[in-house]
């Protein structure tokens, strides 16, 4: 969802909000005589619940983990034993995730472990933007893990 859509669905939210708002004060205040006493607990009831939801949607981001992110590598076709990555040939790039712009990026440290292979990307990777691996073997075989968001947790590595 780009920058734009997030402002127009947040301005969308607060209007019916305060359209619910405003006909819980017109019932409270008696200008429809024949509604029912109880539609003006409803009616505020809803519009709360609904500037809640809509301030925990805007500040979402706020809420979130921003410790490390690290992802499991899997390598296509290849057991994780036979590959040996050369950790200072190995690098990550990072595009943000409503500009597409690039961000970041610099070298990464593959390590392994029981499970296979694993790279922690740095504190400063936000969940909404996208990011790429570039691994290369000690033999000189080079690996790309595409671009992927970082809530994925175990991503495939390809042979380029």
């Amino acid at each position: 969802m780009t920058l734009l859509q997030r402002h127009v669905l947040l301005i969308v939210f607060v209007l019916i909000v305060s359209a619910i708002f405003i006909a819980a004060i017109l019932v409270g205040l008696g200008l429809f005589e024949k509604a029912d006493p109880d539609l003006f607990k409803w009616l505020i009831g809803t519009g709360g619940t609904g500037i809640l939801s809509t301030l925990l949607w805007a500040f979402r981001d706020a809420f979130r983990s921003k410790g490390r992110i690290s992802v499991n590598i899997v390598f296509v076709g290849v057991s994780p034993d036979a590959v040996e990555l050369d950790a200072d040939q190995c690098s990550y790039e990072v595009r943000d995730g409503t500009s597409n712009e690039m961000k970041d990026g610099g070298k990464l440290v593959p390590t392994l472990g029981l499970g296979g292979w694993q790279c922690i990307l740095p504190s400063t990777v936000s969940h909404t933007d996208y990011i790429r691996l570039i691994l290369t073997g000690r033999q000189g075989d080079r690996w790309e893990v595409g671009w992927f968001l970082p809530l994925v947790t175990t991503k495939e590595a390809v042979r380029i």
